[in-house]
């Protein structure tokens, strides 16, 4: 059976134990890249469900695979600045590929974001204040944050219906730099869009497509900024580990551990 991707959720630093929550679906399979970074600086949990339901109309969903990644927010402002440094560069570093010095950075912020969050380090990063001097020499013969400032002031034009809506699907073609927001008042029709979209683009890597159910657009930039090429708060968090006023262990106001 085919397997549907969730798009992540981004959580506050809070200890999840979401393989132990009772569900009537059948948990098949647990990754904890939060304990277990990849080497990538990857890190969040996933879990894949086997989709279980009595509902008649429903039932020729049994068995389809479901995965659900899950992230604190300054995981998912990592994942999603890694997404679009590579669309700009034209390399797909989150899947290991692309330019070795851009690679390093994106672990090494990582383990950056991990002291914040007071967890495990990612494999083969330094420790204590040689992780914040190599990120700062990596950083300045890239000219990383120059890149990211120009990326942030990217100009996205964005298409969106004004209309009611359940869900919104979202459709981002990267050389063109544009965002189409359409509003959906059906779920069925939604998924089967969606699903057209999906095979329609398959074979275009400069288009990406999600469906999504948020209560408003402006949400919409907040749960994916890589739809709207925004790296604004990632380049925020590589200044504040930069610059002269770093506060090593502080975490973001309202999380906890």
């Amino acid at each position: 059976m085919p397997r549907t991707r969730v798009p992540a959720v981004a959580t506050h630093n809070r200890t999840l134990r979401a393989d132990k929550a009772p569900s009537r679906h059948e948990l098949r399979r647990c990754k904890d890249y939060i304990a277990r970074p990849r080497d990538s600086g990857y890190r969040g949990i996933h879990l894949v469900y086997k989709f279980r339901t009595t509902h008649e109309d429903r039932s020729v969903h049994n068995g389809q695979r479901i995965e659900i990644q899950i992230r604190t927010q300054l995981q998912h402002v990592w994942a999603t600045a890694d997404e679009i440094v590579g669309a700009f560069t034209k390399q797909a570093l989150k899947s290991g590929q692309g330019s070795n010095e851009w690679q390093q950075l994106f672990a090494l912020v990582s383990s950056a974001f991990s002291i914040k969050e007071r967890r495990p380090l990612v494999p083969g990063t330094p420790d204590g204040e040689l992780l914040y001097e190599e990120i700062r020499n990596v950083s300045r013969r890239i000219q990383a944050e120059p890149f990211l400032a120009a990326c942030s002031e990217a100009t996205v034009h964005i298409e969106k219906l004004n209309a009611p809506a359940v869900a919104y699907l979202l459709v981002l073609d990267i050389e063109n730099r544009r965002v189409s927001v359409r509003p959906q008042t059906s779920m069925l029709e939604a998924n089967d869009r969606y699903a057209e979209l999906e095979k329609e683009n398959s074979g275009n890597p400069n288009t990406q497509t999600v469906l999504v159910s948020v209560d408003s657009i402006g949400d919409l930039q907040t749960a994916y900024p890589n739809y709207y090429l925004d790296v604004s708060r990632f380049l925020h968090e590589v200044r504040s580990i930069t610059g002269p006023w770093r506060a090593v262990l502080s975490e973001p106001k309202g999380e906890q551990s």
